[in-house]
Formats: structure tokens, sequence, C-alpha cells
């Protein structure tokens, strides 16, 4: 696991989960755009 991965684990348990999963289901680079811009649906 990288170094952003171990801060995000260390910062968030449940968002680095989440983008193990994603990362297991969709091997292919995950579009950043998909967390940022759907943030304002959870706030």
């Amino acid at each position: 696991m990288g170094d952003y991965m171990e801060g995000v684990k260390e910062k968030s348990p449940i968002a680095s989960a989440l983008l193990q999963v994603c990362a297991f289901l969709a091997p292919d680079k995950i579009p950043t755009t998909l967390f940022v811009d759907g943030v304002e649906h959870f706030y």
C-alpha cells in the first residue's frame, strides 16, 4: 500500500476500505471526480 493510502487509512479507515473495494471491483484508474463531485450529496 502506498504512502497516500496509508494517510487515507489513518485519517479515515472507512474511506480506505471504500477505495479498496472500488479498486477490487474495477482495477482501472478511479476518477477522483467521482468522489470530489459526489461529496456535495453527503453534506
